[in-house]
C-alpha cells in the first residue's frame, strides 16, 4: 500500500462535472433519464451537449466522435493550483493560457480519465444537493481500474483525494475521495471502462422496474430464489454501471 501520509496543499476545484462524450446524444439522454436524471441545460446546436444532475452527481454530455471521459474542475485561480501539483510531481498534458493567466489545464488518461482544471466564476456552476434523486439508489463511486495500484493510489492523494477506506484482498482497492466525488480504485489485469456504482436496498424491485421502463441489463447476480439482487448495464456513451444491493 502506498504511503497514505502525502497531503495535497489545494483542492483541484470548487465545483465539478463529469465531461463525457456521446456519438448520439439524444439516446444518452434516455438512458439517463430512465435513471431518474434530469436535464438542467441544453444546447440544441452545433456542438450539441446537455447537462444533465440526479443530484448526486452532475454529468456534461457533448456529441462527439472521439470517446472520453474526464473530470472538469471549476475554480478561479488555475494557475495557483497547477504550480502546487507540478511542484508535487504531476505532469499536465495540456494548457490553455500562460503563466498566471492559465485558463485550463488538462491531465490525461489518470486510470482512462482526463482530469480538468477550468477558469470560471464557481458560482455560475450547478451544485448538487447531494440529496440523491436517481431511480436506482445511492452514488457510491466512479469505480477506476488500475494495474499499478501503488503508484496511482500516490497520485489521487497528490490531487487533493483522502482515503476513506482500503484493502488489500482479493485485490488492492481503496475508496478515495476530494468532497466532490467518489472515487474507487481497483487493481486488475483486466482492464475495464470507468463505471458508475450506484446501492440501494432492494435493489432487486427496483431494477425490475426500470426493465419494464425500458432499461437493458448487460448481466444479472440473482438470488438462491432466481431473483435479482445485482445487476451491471452499459449505458449508451461507453460508460459501465453497477447496481449494487445495499445492506441498509
Amino acid at each position: 500500500m502506498a504511503n497514505p501520509i502525502i497531503n495535497s496543499k489545494i483542492r483541484l476545484g470548487e465545483a465539478l462535472q463529469i465531461t463525457i462524450s456521446s456519438r448520439n446524444l439524444e439516446k444518452t439522454l434516455l438512458f439517463y433519464q430512465r435513471l431518474g436524471f434530469r436535464v438542467i441545460a441544453r444546447n440544441s446546436s452545433a456542438p450539441n451537449w446537455a447537462r444533465i444532475t440526479d443530484e448526486s452527481i452532475v454529468l456534461f454530455f457533448i456529441e462527439e466522435e472521439d470517446p472520453f471521459i474526464g473530470l472538469t474542475y471549476f475554480c478561479n485561480n488555475v494557475s495557483e493550483r497547477v504550480q502546487i501539483l507540478e511542484n508535487e510531481g504531476l505532469e499536465f498534458s495540456h494548457k490553455e493560457g500562460f503563466g498566471e493567466r492559465l485558463t485550463q489545464a488538462i491531465i490525461w488518461n489518470m486510470n482512462k480519465i482526463g482530469i480538468a482544471i477550468v477558469k470560471s466564476a464557481t458560482n455560475s456552476a450547478y451544485i448538487p444537493t447531494y440529496q440523491s434523486k436517481s431511480l436506482c439508489g445511492k452514488f457510491t463511486e466512479l469505480s477506476l481500474q488500475t494495474q499499478d495500484f501503488d503508484n496511482d493510489y500516490e497520485k489521487w492523494l497528490k490531487l487533493g483525494f483522502r482515503n476513506l477506506s482500503s484493502r488489500n484482498e482479493p485485490v488492492k482497492s481503496a475508496m478515495l475521495t476530494d468532497d466532490l466525488i467518489m472515487i474507487g480504485l481497483h487493481e486488475t489485469e483486466n482492464w475495464q471502462q470507468p463505471s458508475f456504482v450506484y446501492t440501494q436496498k432492494n435493489m432487486g424491485k427496483i431494477l425490475n422496474e426500470l426493465v419494464n421502463n425500458g432499461l437493458e441489463l448487460a448481466f444479472t447476480i440473482n438470488d438462491d430464489n432466481g431473483n435479482i439482487v445485482s445487476a451491471g448495464a452499459m449505458a449508451p456513451e461507453g460508460t459501465g454501471f453497477f447496481f449494487l444491493e445495499s445492506g441498509d
